[in-house]
């Protein structure tokens, strides 16, 4: 059987989870950054987990999501 609104619920959901992980593996890689930066670990490599989080950012910002 096929139920369309089954369908497009579960892709607006994967959509919504799709979001919710890069915002937080961006809250993540700026946690890393900030102690990276307090304890002094990682030396000039630290400032990666800065970028990184930017890169997920710019994504978030160019990903186009179909609507629900």
């Amino acid at each position: 059987m096929y139920f369309p609104g089954l369908v497009l619920g579960c892709i607006a959901m994967v959509a919504r989870f799709g979001h919710r992980t890069r915002w937080m593996a961006v809250w993540i890689l700026l946690a890393i950054w900030f102690i990276a930066l307090m304890t002094g670990l990682g030396g000039g490599l630290a400032n990666l987990f800065l970028v990184f989080a930017v890169v997920v950012l710019l994504y978030e910002l160019l990903a186009v999501d179909r609507p629900a």
